[in-house]
């Protein structure tokens, strides 16, 4: 089965999945701009966060930044919709991811020379002999090797002439040693072609010993025990024009692993096979190497099915980066909070100071508050004193909230007042007000320094523009 056929399957499964999750989760209720295709994967993330909430996978601390981000909305909402659009994203980059993979090694099976995992496309009639590498697998025990192959070209028959075969038949010689020295010392296969370049001729070669040497040019010198002559007879044709050369060469034992001499049997059946279809179009490799199925690729194709598993890794950095971006957002969120500070409990000591009541000039900063987050929070507190909440126990879960010392601090000097009614209350606001501001100018100081750190190197990369330019006329010059 082609790896595009598999892959096609894979997206084509993980959609039906998908849609089986969507119709499992057709009574979620989603967002009313949520429609179409975006409607069905939120239908599908809303019943696999419902899962996840049944089987204990919400995590703790994204409870706690939801409620931080979020706390006038319930905190099981919260989680299904967060934990529905993470699974939707993932799910759409899985799809996506998938089918983009499955198109690219679609296209590139198409342009491969290698199609229906046995044939091989040849070029047209003037195209010259392509070198190839073969990965060959034995199908019964899976292993692979990388075979290097010449797949023969496509040619119009050409007039011959004498002259050239008279010059081809000096050169002959001294073009099929391969690794050999001369044709007296023959230790390794011989490069018997079929076509020499530069010349019009088809050769076919025959040897008078074919134990000893083959007509591909496979020297059978395992078993040899003294040097041994054989003579190759090349026969050149050009229509209806034929030579014959002979040339003998002695040929010398060597000593050849198990592994050795299944490669040259192989290139043999490789050669044997291609050399009797060199006249179709199409090169239907064999099905079996000497009596075992194998399967054919070409190297260097079939590795973007690695691509599928970068898709998973990347899924899993997608699902972890998600509590990431939220845990960045709480900290942001606390960092408005932190940042109004001062500007917040300046207010409270003016507004204290002129006669106003603890819970008004609450009430009254609730209103008034220039940062929405401050705003919600001090609205809660608010909430829950109307509520009934003990004054200690809302202030303290202000304090919680909001997540900074500051504020726990500040909640911690109301609640004092409110246990003792400590005479000192409106001295000790002063002085915190005091410190607020002191730590605004810090942390205007801080930023400025982290802003000019940052330049730093858009700076650099300026000054080396600027020499360059002031450099190159120099350069130039010479």
């Amino acid at each position: 089965m082609k790896q595009s056929d598999v892959l096609g399957a894979v997206t084509i499964l993980l959609a039906l999945l998908w849609l089986l999750l969507a119709y499992l989760g057709r009574g979620e209720e989603t967002e009313a701009k949520d429609t179409g295709i975006r409607r069905i994967a939120m239908k599908a993330g809303l019943y696999l966060a419902g899962q996840a909430k049944t089987l204990g996978w919400i995590r703790p601390h994204v409870k706690t930044r939801l409620a931080v981000l979020y706390p006038t909305r319930q905190i099981d909402e919260l989680c299904r919709e967060y934990y529905g659009k993470k699974f939707a994203v993932i799910a759409a980059f899985l799809l996506a991811g998938s089918g983009f993979v499955w198109l690219i090694v679609f296209v590139s099976q198409q342009d491969s020379l290698l199609q229906n995992s046995h044939e091989l496309m040849r070029g047209g009639y003037e195209a010259e002999d392509e070198e190839i590498e073969l990965v060959i697998t034995q199908e019964d025990t899976g292993i692979s090797r990388v075979y290097e192959h010449t797949l023969l070209g496509r040619t119009y028959p050409k007039e011959t002439l004498e002259q050239m075969a008279d010059a081809l038949e000096q050169k002959l010689p001294d073009l099929i040693l391969g690794e050999n020295t001369d044709t007296g010392h023959i230790r390794s296969d011989l490069l018997l072609s079929t076509r020499v370049e530069d010349y019009p001729f088809w050769i076919d070669w025959e040897s008078s010993d074919y134990s000893l040497a083959d007509s591909d040019g496979t020297i059978l010198n395992t078993e040899l025990t003294a040097p041994k002559t054989a003579t190759l007879t090349a026969l050149l044709s050009y229509r209806d024009y034929e030579k014959e050369i002979t040339i003998p060469v002695t040929v010398y034992p060597a000593k050849l692993s198990s592994e050795e001499k299944l490669d040259r049997q192989i290139r043999k059946q490789l050669d044997l096979s291609d050399q009797s279809q060199q006249e179709q179009a199409t090169y239907v490799l064999p099905d079996t190497i000497q009596g075992k199925r194998v399967s054919y690729a070409i190297s260097g194709e079939g590795q973007l099915w690695l691509l599928l598993p970068l898709l998973l890794v990347i899924a899993a950095l997608l699902y972890v980066g998600k509590d990431k971006d939220l845990e960045k957002e709480m900290l942001l969120r606390r960092k408005k909070i932190e940042t109004a500070y001062p500007s917040f409990v300046g207010k409270f000591v003016l507004l204290y100071g002129g006669g106003m009541s603890i819970r008004r000039v609450l009430e009254r900063l609730g209103r008034d508050a220039l940062q929405p987050e401050l705003r919600e929070e001090l609205l809660i507190l608010l909430r829950d004193l109307h509520n009934g909440i003990l004054e200690q126990d809302a202030l303290e879960m202000f304090g919680r909230r909001c997540g900074c010392a500051s504020y726990i601090k500040f909640a911690g000097l109301l609640i004092s007042n409110l246990k003792k009614g400590n005479t000192e209350f409106t001295q000790q606001m002063k002085e915190e007000a005091d410190a607020a501001f002191l730590m605004r100018r810090n942390l205007a100081r801080k930023l400025g320094e982290e802003a000019g750190t940052k330049l730093c190197f858009p700076m650099i990369l300026m000054l080396g523009v600027v020499m360059a330019v002031i450099m190159m006329p120099a350069f130039l010059s010479f």
